[in-house]
């Protein structure tokens, strides 16, 4: 595809697109055109120099208009709130999960663990399976997955995108998001979070379109505690309730608190006013309306089916109340 070129300049610290069309731009969930303005950073200026959509895509994704909230809350009561790290090109079964929330944490402020999906993602291509690392700055003391930065001493990202490329180049849909995650590779991101949320809002306007995105170190509630307990306390920050739900490797849930020795976590959550639900995808159903593997990113069900992703999610997400199992004791 054959990107359309245009400029882009400031007036009065906004800036200014003129183009051929429109311009879908998911990083501020709008879309712009021929003379639209947004927002800049401070300081940022505009390139006076003509422009691909890419190159000017990857520009305001440098340095334009930054948010942490993606979409409004809503007052409708009860909330689905739920939450997961950051995800490199995040995987379908944890779509299923932020689709079927009204509010979604992204926990940036958990520590990185390496060779997890935080900076890693497996890719399903003509030649085989291949995994998409980012690698990584080594740093003296534990890093929060927000404070780690990506590695660029190696070109990693003009790999990525040519391996991308070749795996959902036929793909019926690729093209349309083409553009968009060519830009995202052509920044250089400080933060690995970073990253993961620009790549992370392309595939919610898609899947999740009615769900708001949080990212937790924009939050004040108390994090020292582990697991359930630091749940526990960011569910104190949504008043009246509602529904947490966990996904599908939730079994931590009905151990026992450290804060609370005396109660699980599951029941903590529900001494904040929340009812736990379980998220699980019906990869029966699943495969049934798509070719796209269960274990595949989440980018090639959108690439493959585009508008229709959302409904094929949907319709293969299965909600049920969190049952927990009593233990078996056995007679001597």
């Amino acid at each position: 595809m054959v990107p359309n070129a245009f400029k882009a300049t400031t007036i009065e610290g906004h800036l200014v697109l003129t183009f051929d069309g429109r311009l879908s731009l998911h990083d501020v969930k709008t879309d712009l055109k021929s003379g639209d303005s947004i927002e800049l950073q401070d300081g940022a200026r505009a390139p006076e120099s003509s422009l691909s959509r890419a190159q000017a895509l990857s520009w305001l994704l440098t340095n334009g208009m930054r948010v942490n909230t993606f979409g409004a809350l809503k007052d409708e009561e009860p909330r689905i709130i739920s939450g997961h790290q950051p995800s490199y090109h995040g995987y379908i079964p944890l779509f299923c999960k932020v689709a079927a929330s009204d509010v979604f944490s992204i926990a940036d402020d958990l520590s990185f663990g390496r060779q997890k999906f935080q900076h890693r993602q497996r890719l399903v291509t003509p030649s085989g399976t291949k995994w998409l690392t980012v690698p990584v700055c080594k740093s003296a003391s534990r890093s929060t997955i927000r404070a780690k930065s990506p590695n660029y001493s190696t070109d990693w990202q003009t790999n990525h995108w040519q391996l991308i490329c070749k795996a959902f180049e036929k793909l019926k849909y690729f093209d349309t998001y083409a553009d968009y995650y060519e830009a995202v590779y052509r920044v250089q991101w400080n933060s690995l979070a970073a990253l993961d949320e620009a790549l992370w809002m392309a595939m919610t306007s898609e899947l999740a379109p009615n769900t708001v995105s949080l990212c937790s170190s924009n939050l004040d509630f108390d994090k020292s505690g582990k697991k359930g307990d630091r749940i526990a306390a960011e569910l104190s920050l949504f008043r009246g309730g509602g529904y947490y739900l966990a996904g599908a490797a939730s079994d931590y849930l009905t151990s026992k608190s450290y804060q609370h020795q005396d109660l699980t976590y599951v029941e903590v959550i529900e001494s904040k006013g929340f009812a736990v639900l379980k998220c699980a995808l019906d990869e029966e159903k699943f495969r049934r309306s798509t070719a796209t593997p269960v274990t595949a990113a989440a980018m090639e069900l959108v690439a493959r089916e585009g508008k229709d992703a959302s409904a094929i999610l949907r319709d293969s997400t299965r909600l049920s109340h969190f049952v927990t199992q009593p233990h078996h004791v056995e007679n001597g």
